[in-house]
């Protein structure tokens, strides 16, 4: 007589399935494609180029700085690319470059980059700033960015109001008609991250039935490739079955 056995299997999911993710990140040794800038663009402009140096130390390694632009290409006085900025031709101007980047299922959000900047923190400042609505209005997260004349490693966490969205941030340079004191803003390795904190699902199989030997033992078949699973965000490797009894 054959006989038959009807069993469940218990499978187990797992893996690292939560964790900070990368999902905009930009070191500008590309140029400034992915970046838009509004509000004054003159007579002070954002560009990416190797004149304020950069915090790996090469000197021809780019970033992303205030200049106001010369007549001649370089880094001098006359530098089409000069690291310096002048003053605003009366009252207070405002020069924002900005990305567009999206959270997806993300929350949590940070942002993290190297700066530099050397003035009066009270009358030319530098921000991280958001928009919600394509530009239209900006929103400063935290406070001005603290003088530094050396590189500085910042992260600013984000409001929570951008968690799992598409929204616009970058940087915004403030500054008024007084006399200019020291070196403008300059931005290196940027990077916006978020933690993925929804599960993964599994759905599991039914009972499975098999024929026992003729000792009435039975080796059961792997059947984890019977499960169905889903995740939002996989950048933290893949996620592993398991099944009880193996």
């Amino acid at each position: 007589m054959i006989k038959s056995l009807i069993f469940a299997i218990g499978l187990l999911l797992s893996g690292n399935l939560i964790g900070q993710t990368s999902f905009f990140s930009d070191d500008f040794e590309s140029g400034s494609t992915s970046w838009i800038q509004s509000g004054d663009i003159t007579p002070n402009s954002w560009v990416f180029n190797s004149c304020a140096g950069n915090r790996t130390s090469l000197p021809v390694a780019t970033s992303m700085y205030i200049s106001s632009g010369g007549s001649i290409p370089g880094c001098g006085a006359t530098g089409t690319e000069q690291y310096a900025y002048t003053d605003a031709p009366s009252g207070i101007n405002e020069a924002i470059s900005a990305s567009n980047v999206d959270a997806g299922y993300l929350s949590s959000l940070s942002a993290s980059f190297d700066y530099r900047i050397d003035g009066v923190l009270t009358e030319d400042i530098a921000e991280l700033v958001y928009s919600t609505n394509g530009g239209l209005s900006w929103t400063v997260v935290g406070t001005a960015f603290s003088i530094s004349n050396a590189w500085t490693s910042t992260s600013i966490a984000l409001p929570a109001i951008l968690n799992a969205t598409s929204f616009d941030i970058g940087f915004r340079f403030t500054y008024n008609e007084n006399t200019i004191n020291g070196a403008p803003i300059a931005i290196d390795n940027f990077d916006v991250s978020g933690n993925d904190l929804t599960n993964p699902t599994i759905t599991c199989p039914g009972n499975q039935s098999d024929f026992l030997n003729v000792t009435c033992s039975l080796l059961v078949n792997n059947y984890t490739g019977l499960a169905i699973t889903s995740d939002n965000y996989l950048s933290h490797g893949p996620v592993t079955i398991t099944q009880a009894p193996p």
